[in-house]
């Protein structure tokens, strides 16, 4: 039966898989690698608490390695356990000083919490142990931009199609360094198309469900009348990438009252999947599955749990959530948390473009194609324009530029839409978040004014390749 759950797994077929190995445990057969199979099942489905019981089992019944220990940081990294994580991820280390995926993880679970420093130490020791490898390089020139393409050897590393990827962008931020956007873009664009190149399926998977298959299914679930009557009152931090939704997060959790930041939680999304509601294909594996009111009452309890699965502490009552994919969900969300509030973060639109480009987003399949980057600008704004008709009181557009270059009145206006209170230590650096996007770096300095002068550049040259963002 453990090679019947393997090949579910394969076919990711995970809930198929769950069944198969909690039956085997059902029947007292307590063998390390079940316990391990269903860790994984378990975090493919998102449920974290029972991916990191079944991966402690598995520890206990087997031994501690590397593979274990730095899955299992992993595992609390999704709760927003970075301590826990950061120590199993030492362990690791000290079983191996080499561990290129512990060294990897120490990395990112300290970028994410601040200590850039420390970040800026393990991609370091990366760099040095594997110079064969330009994504470290190009990690640590994030955290440090004193450092030179010069110090790569270019030859050692330009082979493998990652380090394509990295090499372009290296060439794009050595050609905006001295204004040459021409090359820039020209590099920028040759790296997503390596990138768009290698994740082809899963990227129009995840384009065909995000423009054509959820608004189908949302569709449905916007006749059924349902009004919750919990006690949240979130805060949804809406916005194309790179348009200042970090930065909105980071103001709204440095004031005097007690929010909790869950950043880029993807509760939503991660309850669809996870419950079966849609497949990526667009493809519903429950047959016959009609939206009630009651299971949408299940629905509600479900991405309640989500929220608490990623670290949503017992009696908080007013969070932020900043996913990227909100703005789809709207009409569910107003439905789950009557008490929500919006805010609409945008800048001008050709440097948020230039801002997806440069940041290079592995997660965020759509931000590697143009096309594509059109296709879902358009789609935000037409569901930001449903969110102004329907629930307007409850929404407040910021542009970006206005808020950089007058933080104090705009930060004021913010607090007063939210009804929290304004103090002047929400215009100082904020190094206590946990912060998982491209921005985790500017975020945490202080505010400073977006600088447009580069726009009517980058408007030629796109204009030149066929594509009028204005």
């Amino acid at each position: 039966m453990i090679l019947d759950g393997e090949k579910a797994i394969k076919q990711g077929r995970f809930h198929d898989a769950k069944k198969i190995f909690l039956k085997l445990i059902e029947n007292n057969e307590e063998n390390f690698l079940i316990h391990w199979y269903l860790g994984h099942v378990f975090f493919k489905l998102y449920n974290y608490t029972k991916a990191a019981k079944h991966i402690i089992n598995s520890i206990k019944l087997n031994k501690e390695d590397s593979l274990n220990l730095n899955f299992l940081g992993q595992i609390y990294l999704q709760k927003n356990q970075h301590q826990e994580a950061i120590k199993l991820f030492n362990r690791a280390l000290i079983l191996n000083e080499n561990d290129q995926e512990a060294l990897k993880n120490l990395a990112l679970a300290n970028l994410q919490i601040g200590k850039l420093e420390l970040a800026k130490k393990y991609y370091d020791i990366l760099w040095k142990k594997f110079p064969k490898n330009l994504g470290y390089y190009y990690a640590l020139n994030n955290l440090d931009e004193k450092l030179s393409i010069e110090n790569v050897k270019l030859k050692e590393v330009k082979n493998l199609n990652h380090n394509k990827i990295y090499l372009n962008l290296i060439l794009a931020k050595k050609s905006k360094l001295i204004k040459n956007y021409d090359d820039e873009i020209k590099y920028l664009l040759e790296a997503h198309g390596i990138f768009n190149e290698l994740k082809k399926s899963q990227s129009l998977q995840q384009y065909n469900y995000y423009t054509n298959h959820l608004p189908t299914l949302l569709k449905e679930l916007q006749k059924i009348n349902h009004s919750s009557n919990n006690i949240f009152k979130p805060i949804f931090i809406l916005g194309l990438p790179r348009s200042g939704t970090t930065l909105m997060e980071t103001i709204i959790n440095s004031g005097t009252n007690v929010i909790q930041s869950m950043g880029e939680a993807d509760c939503f999304d991660k309850v669809f999947f996870s419950n079966q509601l849609m497949n990526y294909d667009g493809s519903n594996p429950k047959k016959n599955f009609e939206f009630t009111k009651e299971k949408l009452s299940l629905l509600e309890k479900a991405i309640l749990k989500q929220y608490y699965e990623q670290g949503l502490k017992e009696n908080t009552q007013i969070f932020t959530d900043k996913s990227i994919t909100n703005i789809l969900y709207v009409d569910l969300i107003k439905k789950i948390f009557p008490s929500a509030k919006f805010i609409y973060c945008k800048r001008n639109i050709i440097a948020n473009v230039i801002g997806m480009l440069r940041a290079f987003l592995p997660d965020v399949y759509w931000t590697h194609s143009l096309n594509q980057i059109k296709a879902m600008i358009d789609i935000n704004f037409k569901n930001l324009k449903k969110v102004k008709k329907e629930f307007n009181h409850d929404l407040l557009e910021i542009d970006l530029e206005n808020l950089s270059g007058d933080p104090i009145q705009y930060s004021k206006k913010i607090f007063n839409f939210l009804e929290l209170n304004w103090s002047e230590k929400i215009l100082s650096a904020n190094n206590n978040l946990i912060i998982k996007t491209a921005s985790n770096v500017q975020v945490r300095q202080k505010i400073y004014k977006h600088d447009n002068e580069h726009v009517k550049y980058f408007e030629k040259i796109f204009k030149k390749i066929g594509y009028n963002f204005s």
